[in-house]
């Protein structure tokens, strides 16, 4: 297939002047951090409900250490396999961390 748009440039955006000196550093120091304060609320493949439909059946989507989503096999949606009511949003994004993260320095 040729590409018609090669050589032609839409945007000059560098994505790098976009964030700020420490992002891909502090991206993963609160990444590791959400997952030990959150660890409780991820439930066991086995407990899976999809959060759409309610079916209990899933394939694993994608693996990021034991923290998993899971495709429901009868509607298709990505979802994590967490338990809403452990997992208080205001905790996550009212959490130090989140704003160190945000922040452009």
């Amino acid at each position: 297939m040729r590409n018609i748009l090669e050589g032609y440039r839409l945007f000059a955006i560098d994505p790098k002047k976009s964030r700020s000196k420490d992002f891909y550093k502090n991206m993963l120091e609160y990444r590791s951090h959400v997952m030990k304060k959150f660890a409780k609320a991820i439930k066991k493949p086995s407990e899976f409900s999809c959060i759409l439909c309610g079916s209990a059946k899933s394939k694993e989507f994608l693996a990021l250490g034991k923290y998993k989503l899971y495709e429901c096999s009868r509607c298709a949606l990505v979802s994590p396999n967490i338990d809403f009511s452990l997992a208080d949003e205001h905790e996550l994004y009212d959490d130090h961390a989140n704003s160190k993260d945000v922040v452009r320095r």
